[in-house]
């Protein structure tokens, strides 16, 4: 096969709260970087796509955060296709909260055309 299966894998995140578990898949550029397909990362209760990001830089050192977030505007990148539970997660993102159990898919750079 030659990819990479994380699903047993947890990250977790270090305070005592109440912790709830988020299933990432990688896609495109950050899974030719971190060499991955998957894994499940444990947060906090009602966290959201920010604090995500900020756990998986922690973890790999590469910049999620300035991949997927437009500095400028605060709003997720157009360049870049973050799914929740299969579902398109719009540029206006503050709202989301993870309540456990989701299923997110992050890819980078997705460019149309030549």
């Amino acid at each position: 096969m030659g990819e990479n299966n994380y699903d047993e894998q947890v990250l977790q995140a270090n305070d005592s709260q109440k912790r709830i578990e988020i299933s990432v898949e990688f896609r495109g550029e950050a899974k030719r970087r971190l060499g991955i397909d998957k894994l499940v990362v444990a947060l906090p209760e009602d966290v959201g796509l920010l604090e995500l990001l900020d756990e998986l830089e922690k973890k790999f050192g590469w910049p999620f955060k300035r991949e997927f977030i437009d500095e400028s505007t605060q709003s997720l990148s157009p360049k870049v296709v973050v799914l929740v539970n299969r579902a398109p997660l719009r540029r206006n993102f503050m709202f989301l909260k993870f309540k456990g159990g989701e299923s997110v898919v992050l890819f980078p750079h997705t460019v149309c055309g030549g």
